[in-house]
């Protein structure tokens, strides 16, 4: 009988992307489930970011069909992206927040900098792990609404 124990072929270095989003699910973002899992969805902003996504979860793909063992029983599958085509990360630690805020509900409907990696599971799972959500400081600022502002007067003269 031989014991064989999958392992990671992924590494993050490798399968770092940084992409611009917009976190559309921030539930499990400052707390984690009843799995004690920290789970977020987002939205890539640009086209070049969700494009970048893919890619690297393709290449992932690839890389662990062709970097796993004879023996090995992994099938790589992807788990970032739900059935509806959103794509969300999943970790056992929380990640790196630029804002620590005690209100639930900060997070959801931000746009932030995401640094993420893929990361593989001993059942050919490939999810992505972020490194660290900022929200952009000027988004976080601007929380005050400006109510009867107007521009000031310009006089043109002899125009």
């Amino acid at each position: 009988m031989i014991d064989y124990k999958e392992q990671t072929t992924l590494s993050p270095i490798a399968t770092q992307v940084r992409i611009e989003a917009w976190i559309t699910d921030a539930k499990y973002l400052d707390n984690p489930n009843r799995f004690n899992e920290w789970i977020f969805d987002f939205q890539p902003l640009t086209t070049h970011d969700i494009e970048l996504i893919h890619e690297v979860g393709n290449r992932c793909l690839f890389d662990v069909e062709m970097e796993s063992g004879p023996y090995s029983n992994k099938k790589p599958e992807k788990g970032y992206e739900r059935n509806n085509g959103s794509l969300f990360a999943t970790q056992l630690f929380k990640p790196q927040l630029n804002i620590d805020s005690p209100d639930p509900y900060f997070w959801h409907g931000r746009e932030v900098s995401l640094c993420l990696h893929f990361r593989d599971l001993p059942s050919g799972l490939i999810v992505i792990n972020a490194d660290y959500v900022d929200t952009y400081e000027d988004d976080y600022k601007s929380q005050e609404v400006l109510v009867n502002v107007r521009p000031e007067r310009v006089d043109y003269g002899d125009w």
